[in-house]
């Protein structure tokens, strides 16, 4: 997949973040979200060689390594909405991070998800975009089936129980909860926003789907305390 990211997508100085943490069948959530994202004060010059990258790609291939914790465990890992998944998904338990297992549907890292879409619409060879989103579909996959969850969290409303039935289970449909936020604020496009959370059942695990990323700005106070108290109530007791 490098030699196909070099080679066909050009150069991208963010680069590409496949595992966000270890890969163990020993937890029991798996949390997916759409992809990696990245802000430019994360892109750095080599002073030496001129090299621009992500600080994550330093010295490659040497410099990379399985990693020990997730994202949600790692305190040198920071992102803006990461407090707001350990407490709107994991009520800030220790014991529930620690039953997790994070991926991404995509691996390109990106600005956001629209940014994503458009890095590879302006990929040349499709055949080469193909084999990118085949080899995301199939490691996914890969990780769902060795992780074996009990709870599948998917963190992007343009995954949905899609993603999960794309990879040949049938989802039945538990619950829908919608909010709606009242509170204006100058980042939105509208003084009502509403967001939704769907719950479902395969014959292996379960699936819990929330309408919008925990990133995105138009969420509210309402929408978070309304992810509080529901997804916490879906995932299974911290393993002793």
């Amino acid at each position: 997949m490098y030699d196909i990211w070099e080679s066909d997508f050009g150069f991208r100085e963010a680069g590409f973040e496949v595992f966000k943490s270890p890969i163990t069948d020993e937890r029991s959530i798996l949390l997916i979200g759409y992809n990696p994202n990245y802000k430019q004060k994360h892109i750095t010059e080599d002073e030496e060689t001129g090299e621009v990258y992500h600080k994550s790609l330093h010295n490659y291939p040497d410099g990379f390594s399985m990693r020990h914790l997730t994202h949600l465990e790692d305190d040198s890992v920071d992102y803006r909405h990461k407090s707001t998944v350990k407490r709107c998904i994991f009520n800030n338990e220790p014991e529930l991070l620690s039953e997790v297992v994070e991926m991404n549907r995509y691996f390109l890292r990106s600005s956001t998800s629209d940014s994503h879409s458009s890095v590879l619409n302006a990929v040349e060879d499709q055949d080469a975009v193909q084999a990118y989103e085949e080899f995301c579909r199939e490691t996914n996959k890969e990780v769902l089936e060795k992780v074996d969850p009990d709870t599948v969290v998917i963190m992007s409303k343009d995954l949905s129980f899609e993603m999960i039935e794309e990879f040949g289970y049938e989802v039945t449909l538990n619950a829908e909860y919608e909010a709606k936020d009242f509170d204006y604020s100058d980042e939105r496009e509208s003084d009502v926003i509403s967001t939704s959370l769907r719950t479902g059942e395969t014959d292996s695990f379960d699936v819990v789907s929330l309408g919008n990323h925990l990133s995105w700005p138009g969420l509210g106070s309402t929408h978070y305390e309304f992810f509080s108290d529901i997804i916490p109530n879906h995932l299974p007791d911290p393993q002793s």
